[in-house]
């Protein structure tokens, strides 16, 4: 569903959303991983649940429909807000790597 962009379903607004939630995806993971893994040298990158996020928020990326590919668009005469937040969402999104630079 997230990584998927049909082109009769996909505009703009859609592709903000899903990069919403992706992004909300990767704040749980940042927080569980501190809870489980407290104070420990564990590597967040070598989780799997690290690596399912990173191939999803890929994904979503390369699944961007041609017409959405360029993030700077002026729709009616105004900037389209969501689709450069879409664009945006998945650089903001990367797991975080290095929990204790990010508390």
């Amino acid at each position: 569903m997230l990584t998927t962009h049909p082109a009769e379903t996909t505009d703009s607004f859609v592709l903000y959303i899903k990069g919403i939630v992706l992004l909300s995806k990767v704040k749980t993971f940042n927080l569980r991983f501190k809870v489980k893994y407290p104070g420990t040298e564990v590597d967040a990158r070598d989780t799997p649940a690290f690596s399912e996020l990173q191939s999803a928020l890929q994904a979503f990326q390369r699944g961007i429909p041609d017409e959405f590919r360029k993030p700077v668009q002026v729709t009616n005469g105004a900037l389209d807000t969501h689709l450069y937040m879409a664009h945006l969402a998945p650089y903001t999104c990367v797991p975080c790597p290095c929990l204790r630079a990010c508390s």
